[in-house]
């Protein structure tokens, strides 16, 4: 039981330690996630769109 309280604690000590993100930064952040995942998203689809076309002119 020790062993836990002890952990606790130093979970606690180096969670104080960290530098947490204020809501500005974190709604930049998701915005250039959401961008980023659609512009892949598009390309892979592009990609697929033009392979599997060039795959029916093959075969």
């Amino acid at each position: 039981m020790n062993t836990i309280k002890q952990y606790l604690t130093e979970v606690l000590a180096e969670m104080s330690k960290v530098s947490w993100p204020t809501r500005e930064e974190l709604k930049e952040s998701t915005v250039i996630v959401l961008v980023f995942s659609l512009v892949f998203g598009i390309a892979v689809y592009s990609m697929d769109t033009v392979f599997s076309y060039l795959l029916t002119l093959i075969l």
